[in-house]
């Protein structure tokens, strides 16, 4: 009888749905819910996603994969049912309604009081009370629109305001990398980024400063390798042989954290460059000024 019931009723639902004048517009509106084929597999990882958000930890696309072959073999689920894919990420994502972005390390505001960052901010005291202020280093990159004019101008008592307007913004760039020890005795040569393997203003010329080429005009990991072969090491090397410990700050383009010839590489915390790092607390700036 129950079962009867409600299938008399779904029945008149559906008829008084279909004779809606608004049911087209309903219709589109309307999306069929889709069960996926590993249902405890999805619930898992987006388990484990929110989990790490809420520790704000990244998870990038490529863990994610990762985690899902690690799930996928704990369930038992065969290579041959299921490929841990990019496309399946995708799907995933869009059916969880997980976002993407790149993540910047000046992008977030800082909790600074916040015990688990405090904690590690303490341990990177520690490592930086090992050496001499002559022998830390903080490295950073700039952008630097070389042919920005300024966006102010002095008027004449007789110009209108209204119908003064500028030009527009040349967006010409170079990128810069500055290092400098923590004493400011010992500044390493600073080195511009841009697009052209050998400019014409340069060529056949003595550069003033060391030159490198990215299709962007900015750092990626090669070019900061570059950086550090051919130009950092060489020049602590050549003023110092105690042991060197270069801040950098957590950029996407830069190598991993190493130790190596007596040159210890540290990262500042994500999100804490502004608030820590020394380049980011007005050295780049007089610079460029």
């Amino acid at each position: 009888m129950l079962a009867k019931a409600l299938s008399e009723r779904s029945g008149r639902n559906e008829i008084q749905f279909l004779n809606d004048p608004l049911s087209e517009e309903a219709k589109q509106k309307t999306f069929r819910a889709s069960v996926g084929r590993f249902t405890e597999l999805e619930d898992m990882l987006y388990i484990w996603i929110d989990s790490k958000r809420h520790a704000r930890l990244p998870v990038p696309p490529s863990l994610a994969i990762g985690k899902e072959k690690s799930i996928a073999s704990t369930l038992s689920i065969f290579d041959s049912d299921f490929k841990a894919s990019w496309q399946w990420l995708s799907h995933f994502r869009t059916s969880r309604g997980l976002q993407k972005m790149l993540l910047h390390g000046k992008g977030a505001k800082v909790d600074k009081n916040d015990p688990e960052l405090l904690s590690t901010l303490e341990e990177l005291y520690s490592i930086i009370a090992q050496y001499d202020p002559e022998n830390i280093y903080n490295m950073d990159k700039t952008r630097l629109f070389f042919c920005l004019l300024p966006r102010y101008s002095i008027l004449m008592p007789n110009e209108d305001i209204s119908s003064t307007r500028g030009k527009k913004k040349a967006k010409d760039r170079v990128s810069l990398i500055v290092c400098a020890n923590a004493s400011g005795t010992h500044k390493i040569p600073c080195v511009m980024i841009r697009k052209p393997k050998e400019p014409t203003c340069i060529k056949d010329r003595h550069w003033p400063v060391p030159y490198f080429n990215q299709a962007k005009a900015w750092m990626d990991v090669e070019t900061c390798w570059k950086w550090f072969n051919e130009v950092f090491v060489p020049e602590v090397k050549r003023r110092i042989g105690r042991p060197v410990l270069l801040l950098m700050d957590n950029a996407p383009g830069h190598f991993d954290a190493f130790e190596r010839d007596n040159i210890h590489i540290v990262f500042f915390l994500p999100n804490c460059t502004s608030w820590k790092e020394p380049c980011d607390m007005g050295i780049i700036a007089a610079l460029k000024k």
